[in-house]
């Protein structure tokens, strides 16, 4: 087995099984040069850079990865893993590489950037929140700089002088939608309604749909091209948020003056009974004949309806029964917050559409706001094909190949690991009730905290991290939470998860980007280990999640707790779920594991075949676009 280490010599890893030998020359060629040239003094460095103009295109990027490798080390002291310059080999080709939790992937996009950026290319650095964007800018800024490389950080919500100056940057760290949402607010500058023969508030909506690679742009906008994307999270970027779509608004949240519709709907909802005056398929409530004539009676208020009446209704049902609080939403300062399912994040400014917003803000007796008209969209999918190159890292590309090949034309490489896993999968334990599971959660830290060793418990929704929580702080078990409420000291509390005894409760792991670091002491008694509170829809969060427990090498386990309740089991597991809800026990044996992996391909499918359905909408209003430009 390779081994490799900051200060080791070439060749070690000269035998690493798993890739090509081709590959693994390259690879030790690139790190001796790296080396010496790290050694260099400046000047030399600098003429080495300067000196890249002249190589033949076929070796400008194996000369580019060998600068920027160097740099790394001249001016960071971080000498690249055998793993990052590999996957940063693969990004430099338009791959998308999976590597596993803990491996380095920020250092290993910083390298591919630069090597991107000293070939001439313009690249988009794309990260899943502003956090580990402005981390990640501000830590590799001497690297770029190095390098001879500008680099800027893009803030959502900053000046548009402000964002243009960002742009002119080589390299250009930020939130992958904000990305999106600048190039929708230049399409809008570009196609204006002073352009309007279809009607101003029709063709700015139409026009965002238009643009390409090869645009141009006029001086006004912000993005000054879309050459280079490199998506840290790949696949909670281009894939969990490729579900919705990108949606510019118009004014900013304001009372609405017509609230009353929303109000009556409502209270009319909570009337209805399921089954007989409505019925949900797909998560999508419904009302039934008998439901309509019931309504029929009802006088709705005469002023103010945005839509037919059913409708409103119908959102009222969904708000009433499909969105739960502290689960898919918070309140803060009489606002609705939406939750990010992939991140468990906050997503300020963020709306449901078509009136549903409305409908939970009347739910939760809210003022209710004015429905935002929408300005602009884009499928995510479309907006990444305009890039000349995309590519992209992330430890879960597993199962995805084919989409990403599909939509953006890229393929997945796997990354080896720099030492073997030594990671410890326990068998899934199975409860009738999410009491008897949270019960059997918080005796087993008891246990566990008591051999010295930290416990991270991840958990899909704020309720249950405060939920569980609450149940640990009543055992005298002290605890840190991280959640949607306090996700702004993350990084602290993420970093402290692995000091003895420690225990940290948290919902979705995906994107923190901050290493669990071990004390000696927990090495040595057995390391982090991570409890599942609940299987989430999709089995890359998991995996996700566990990745959490032996990082690079170290030692570590991992279990799940499922009870009949789970989200999971109620939706795409029902049959399981009642006979885990009738059982004797409290605790209930014999079941297999494929159950859950039978119920996550179910959701897979269904967030598939969302996705895909999203993407033909927007390539056929396209099409249907391009033919009236044409006519």
């Amino acid at each position: 087995m390779w081994r490799w280490s900051r200060t080791g010599a070439a060749g070690e890893y000269a035998s690493w099984p798993e890739v090509p030998s081709a590959e693994r020359e390259l690879i030790d060629a690139v790190a001796v040069r790296a080396r010496r040239l790290a050694a260099e003094s400046p000047l030399k460095f600098s003429r080495a850079v300067a000196d890249l103009a002249d190589v033949p295109r076929d070796g400008a990027a194996r000369e580019a990865l060998v600068l920027a490798s160097a740099a790394a080390l001249r001016v960071l002291a971080l000498e690249p893993y055998a793993p990052q310059l590999l996957a940063a080999w693969h990004l430099l080709a338009g791959a998308v590489c999976e590597m596993a939790t803990g491996e380095g992937k920020s250092l290993a996009a910083a390298i591919a950037a630069a090597a991107f950026a000293l070939q001439g290319r313009h690249v988009h650095v794309m990260t899943v929140n502003a956090y580990l964007a402005a981390r990640d800018q501000v830590h590799f800024a001497p690297l770029f700089a190095a390098c001879e490389l500008s680099s800027a950080l893009l803030v959502g919500d900053g000046a548009a002088r402000d964002k243009q100056r960002a742009y002119r940057s080589a390299i250009v760290y930020g939130v992958g939608h904000d990305f999106g949402f600048d190039y929708l607010r230049d399409s809008l500058l570009e196609h204006g309604p002073a352009r309007a023969p279809l009607g101003a508030a029709w063709l700015a909506r139409a026009n965002a749909y238009r643009g390409g690679p090869d645009a141009p742009l006029p001086r006004a906008t912000l993005q000054t091209t879309r050459d280079v994307a490199i998506v840290d999270e790949v696949d909670s970027v281009l894939i969990d948020e490729a579900r919705s779509a990108l949606i510019l608004r118009d004014a900013p949240r304001r009372p609405s003056s017509a609230a009353e519709p929303y109000r009556w709907a409502s209270a009319r909802a909570r009337e209805l009974l399921p089954a007989l005056d409505y019925v949900a398929s797909d998560g999508v409530p419904r009302l039934t004949v008998r439901g309509l004539a019931r309504l029929s009676s009802a006088t709705p208020p005469a002023q103010g309806l945005a839509r037919p009446w059913p409708g409103l209704i119908e959102n009222a049902l969904r708000a009433e029964h499909l969105l739960i609080r502290d689960v898919d939403y918070l309140i803060a300062d009489d606002e609705i917050l939406l939750i990010d399912e992939a991140t468990g994040r906050k997503l300020p400014g963020r709306a449901w559409q078509d009136g549903l917003h409305q409908a939970v803000e009347a739910k939760e007796k809210l003022t209710i706001s004015a429905e935002a008209r929408p300005l602009a969209r884009i499928a995510r999918q479309r907006y990444f094909q305009f890039y000349r190159t995309v590519c992209g890292l992330t430890g879960t590309a597993n199962g995805l190949a084919r989409e990403f090949e599909e939509f953006y034309g890229v393929k997945v490489v796997r990354i080896p690991l720099r030492t073997p896993s030594r990671r410890r999968v326990e068998t899934t334990r199975w409860f009738r009730d999410r009491q008897a599971k949270f019960a059997a959660i918080a005796l087993d830290v008891v246990q566990l905290r008591s051999t010295g060793r930290p416990v991270l418990i991840g958990t899909r929704t704020v309720r249950d991290s405060e939920q569980l929580a609450a149940l640990l702080g009543a055992a005298a078990i002290e605890c840190q939470v991280l959640n949607a409420r306090q996700d702004a000291g993350e990084a602290a509390i993420v970093a402290a998860a692995g000091a003895p005894g420690a225990v940290t409760v948290a919902t979705n792991m995906a994107g923190r980007g901050t290493d669990i670091h071990l004390a000696p002491q927990v090495v040595a008694s057995g390391g982090l280990h991570v409890i599942g509170a609940e299987h989430f829809e999709e089995a890359r969060l998991d995996r996700q999640l566990i990745g959490r427990a032996a990082r690079q090498g170290d030692p570590g386990s991992a279990q799940f707790y499922v009870a009949a309740e789970d989200g999971l089991l109620r939706y795409y597991a029902p049959a399981l779920s009642r006979r885990l809800a009738r059982a004797a026990q409290t605790e209930v044996a014999g079941i297999a594991a494929r159950e859950i992996v039978t119920a996550q391909r179910r959701a897979a499918r269904k967030h598939t075949a969302m996705r895909q359905y999203l993407y033909a909408v927007d390539r056929d209003l396209q099409r249907l676009l391009s033919d009236l430009d044409a006519s």
